[in-house]
């Protein structure tokens, strides 16, 4: 018996086209710069010296037209080693933005102290793990020490006396 709903499906070669890639492009005509003020900030991860972050006031934006902005950049990428501050230049920075120079070297000292107490910290972390890795296969060893043990206290079952056994052997002489 024929279906009583039919579909009936046909391409057109000329309905399928293949996509072409879409060209996207951005463009800038301007870039908007806001400088931030720095001051003392509080990452550990800091080398030497006091940490600087940047603070919560700011100058307005200023407006650079795009062709000015990449003209003054340097023609190649800082590395990352000169972005690392030198203790010197984080004090003179910090100071220049109006921090003083006892805040600054409260800071120094505050901050390795913070450092000082991670790596201990870091250190009996390892002691620790090392000690309980330890402990584990201290414990495993003797776990298996007592069964070996155990086993040799024991003593071993003789035919006669499980209770199978006896029950064959009551079988056989009935």
């Amino acid at each position: 018996m024929p279906s009583p709903v039919e579909r009936t499906v046909s391409f057109d070669p000329s309905a399928i086209t293949p996509k072409k890639p879409v060209q996207r492009r951005t463009s800038f005509v301007t870039i908007s710069v806001r400088e931030y003020d720095q001051t003392i900030g509080d990452s550990p991860s800091c080398l030497d010296g006091a940490p600087v972050a940047l603070g919560w006031s700011f100058q307005e934006n200023r407006d650079i037209p795009f062709e000015e902005y990449e003209q003054s950049r340097q023609p190649f990428r800082r590395r990352r080693s000169d972005l690392v501050l030198g203790v010197q230049e984080r004090r003179t920075k910090l100071v220049e933005s109006g921090v003083s120079l006892s805040e600054v070297l409260k800071a120094e000292s505050f901050a390795a102290l913070k450092k000082s107490a991670s790596r201990i910290c870091s250190r009996q972390a390892k002691t620790i793990d090392r000690k309980d890795s330890g402990k584990d296969s201290t414990k495993k060893s003797i776990r298996q020490t007592a069964k070996v043990l155990d086993q040799k206290d024991k003593p071993a079952p003789s035919p006669r006396s499980s209770p199978p056994m006896q029950k064959q052997m009551a079988s056989r002489a009935a």
